[in-house]
């Protein structure tokens, strides 16, 4: 009786074995904040976008504002105002960056590096139901990044513990 278990249950073990061996795509500087801000966008773009998002990378944060800010119309916009606002989330200049991204998130439609800089603009400002719906829909844009998609899930559970305690304490004010 057992023989005629043995190998379907084999079978069903090593698939199971399988499954479990199949990493998950790997976490790349492409799919973690901050992103290139040209990511989604037509070109060609200003020089002063290149060499801000150069700066960007190198951790001068200051040098990055200052290419950004360069950009002036008729050029292309939207990277520099894209690039400005992750600058300013690297340079915990939170209120400033969320201003940004209420401006230029209304603007059109948001691309993907848009919509995680405002999301972790609203993220390291301690606003996670905000953050978390920025990023949810930046992985709806962007499938198979897999940075962005541990982030979100990371902010799907602040978000629900933030709307538990919100919950807690309207509670005790009977609200």
């Amino acid at each position: 009786m057992i023989r005629a278990f043995l190998p379907p249950a084999l079978l069903a073990l090593f698939l199971f074995s399988v499954s479990c061996a199949t990493a998950p795509p790997p976490v790349t500087l492409r799919d973690r904040f901050p992103l290139d801000p040209r990511e989604g966008l037509a070109g060609p773009f200003p020089p002063e976008v290149g060499a801000g998002w150069a700066a960007l990378l190198a951790g001068d944060a200051a040098g990055a504002r200052a290419h950004f800010s360069r950009v002036q119309p008729p050029e292309p916009l939207q990277a520099a105002r894209i690039g400005l606002i992750e600058t300013l989330v690297s340079d915990a200049s939170l209120p400033e960056a969320i201003a940004a991204c209420g401006e230029v998130l209304f603007a059109g439609d948001p691309t993907t590096p848009l919509l995680v800089a405002c999301g972790e603009a609203n993220a390291r400002s301690g606003q996670a139901l905000p953050a978390w719906n920025l990023y949810r829909q930046a992985v709806a844009r962007a499938r198979g990044r897999a940075g962005l998609e541990v982030r979100a899930a990371e902010l799907r559970t602040l978000a629900r513990d933030e709307q538990q305690r919100e919950a807690r304490e309207a509670a005790v004010r009977k609200d």
